[in-house]
């Protein structure tokens, strides 16, 4: 069975500062079997595939969720809106772009 992220995006998985880490909390690559906790650019970036239009098509849509859920604090890229806000935040705009499937 392929997991789909609402299955498995939690705040437990869910790390902020880079694009994954492992289960002792070191730096690893975002594709690496090691890699248990992803921020939200990585979780895009491991539900595109390598594909780079299908990225950038879930990259607009959780980008332009961010906008309108967040206007505030977000003028700064999915990074930026990542590492400064809380996981609900976060899940919240995975959840409104329809991205989560």
């Amino acid at each position: 069975k392929i997991l789909k992220i609402h299955e498995i995006l939690t705040s437990k998985n869910w790390c902020q500062g880079v694009y994954a880490r492992d289960k002792n909390g070191i730096v690893c690559d975002l594709f690496s079997r090691r890699a248990v906790k992803r921020c939200a650019s990585g979780w895009i970036l491991l539900k595109a595939k390598y594909d780079k239009l299908k990225y950038k098509k879930l990259y607009t849509k959780f980008s332009s969720k961010m906008i309108k859920l967040y206007p505030e604090i977000c003028d700064n890229g999915i990074a930026n809106f990542n590492d400064t806000v809380s996981f609900e935040k976060v899940w919240a705009v995975f959840k409104k772009a329809n991205i989560l499937k």
